[in-house]
């Protein structure tokens, strides 16, 4: 797995936010049971769900953070998984319009051409 926003090349992006990979695993047994599996490594990485059942881990290196909650039910495993990463945010209703990413525009000629665009719609 790999980051897919790269900014490798762009002088600008030094000490910025990157994307990454970060594969999380919730298994529900048949008895109704959940535990769930937090991969972080900022290196790539490759996950296989094997037939056994397993799941096979590899990265080329890096520091690696391995969590393994244990649920045990699937409600309890979420609230365990963004214990560690966070909780989600709702940000206020003004903040939640339209928005626009950089990645869509090759040069600056349809930037402003889009922001025309935009004017024009009101």
């Amino acid at each position: 797995m790999f980051a897919s926003a790269s900014t490798t090349g762009d002088p600008r992006a030094t000490n910025s936010n990157r994307p990454g990979v970060h594969p999380f695993h919730v298994g529900v047994e048949p008895d109704g049971s959940a535990h769930g599996v937090f991969f972080l490594n900022s290196n790539a990485m490759e996950v296989v769900t094997q037939p056994t059942p397993a799941l096979t881990y590899r990265t080329i290196g890096g520091i690696i953070d391995f969590y393994i909650f244990m649920g045990p039910t699937v409600d309890q495993v979420i609230e365990q998984y963004t214990a560690v990463v966070g909780r989600p945010f709702l940000p206020p209703y003004w903040a939640l319009g339209m928005h626009f990413s950089r990645s869509g525009f090759a040069s600056s000629d349809q930037v402003g051409s889009f922001v025309e665009h935009v004017r024009r719609m009101g």
